[in-house]
């Protein structure tokens, strides 16, 4: 490394992944994941702040085993992830960040067009989007550049709704129980020729 540019690192050690601080301090990077696919041991890390890039490739039981580690120093998790394909931990540590029940934890979700330091960026993405659609494939760019979290992916039934405009059970059971006499009702079924079976309920006023 330059010593110039560089002026704050003391030593690396490749093997070790492991860059150390004039200060004392060092950062090293580290996998989830052991080579037979276990958890990867973090026995006697007690990190001040842990950065996690796409958490949802990482061990389910990572965090569970690095928590007790952070809280030797009260340390910070920022955890940046693109959304799953299919619900696993990452979703479901998202949805409990977000439901604010531990005000130590906090969520955000951004799309990429969010970032406007690239030139043309916005323009890119839009013709991402039409190359997608065009595929039928757009559960993908929603995923990818719009960090929704696409139930069912490419075998879903209606593959455009998202978690964002869906409306809980009880919200809608809510909204139409007085008209439910004057409501007209459907059930469509649409049996996937692998896995996949649509059934769709519809009430129409």
């Amino acid at each position: 490394f330059n010593t110039e540019i560089f002026p704050f690192i003391e030593s690396t050690n490749q093997n070790d992944t492991r860059v150390r601080l004039k200060n004392g301090s060092f950062i090293k990077v580290e996998g989830s994941k052991s080579d037979d696919g276990k958890v990867r041991a973090v026995a006697g890390l007690k990190p001040n702040f842990i950065i996690c890039d796409e958490y949802r490739d990482f061990h389910p039981e990572w965090l569970d085993v690095m928590l007790p580690n952070m809280s030797v120093k009260a340390g910070t998790i920022l955890i940046i992830t693109t959304p799953p394909e299919t619900l696993n931990h990452a979703q479901q540590l998202f949805n409990y960040c977000q439901s604010k029940a531990d005000p130590r934890y906090i969520a955000f979700k951004h799309s990429s067009y969010m970032n406007d330091k690239i030139p043309n960026h916005a323009e890119y993405i839009d013709r991402a989007r039409v190359r997608y659609t065009a595929r039928g494939e757009l559960h993908i760019f929603l995923r990818e550049y719009m960090a929704e979290f696409v139930t069912g992916g490419g075998n879903a039934v209606f593959p455009g709704i998202t978690q964002s405009i869906l409306e809980p059970h009880h919200l809608m059971i809510e909204e139409i129980k007085n008209d439910r006499k004057r409501l007209e009702w459907y059930v469509i079924f649409d049996p996937g020729n692998i896995t996949c079976f649509g059934v769709l309920i519809a009430a129409l006023n």
